[in-house]
């Protein structure tokens, strides 16, 4: 229950920036929330206290990003969103990013 009232924060949030954003029904997938805005998808964990864990992060981390088929140009964004109970707002954390140097 109280991880449903953090996911409806998560996805009231995302409405404020602009976002489209659906929830996974049951939460039984790997990913709770799915947003998008034109070129961009975000698919999003959202988690309660701390964070997922380490089979849970494993299956997060490998999951393939969504590219274009067209010219194979990364679409989305693999991200954990966690909220702790005292603080303001969620801690978000994104999976898998590479950094170019």
């Amino acid at each position: 229950m109280k991880q449903s009232k953090d996911e409806l924060k998560a996805m009231n949030q995302l409405r404020a920036e602009g976002y489209y954003v659906i929830k996974s029904a049951g939460s039984f997938g790997l990913w709770d929330i799915v947003a998008w805005l034109k070129d961009s998808i975000r698919l999003i964990q959202v988690k309660r206290n701390q964070g997922p864990r380490s089979f849970e992060r494993k299956a997060l981390t490998e999951y393939p990003h969504l590219n274009c088929p067209k010219c194979g140009h990364r679409l989305s964004s693999k991200e954990i969103w966690l909220y702790k109970r005292y603080e303001r707002g969620f801690k978000i954390e994104l999976l898998g990013e590479e950094v170019s140097q």
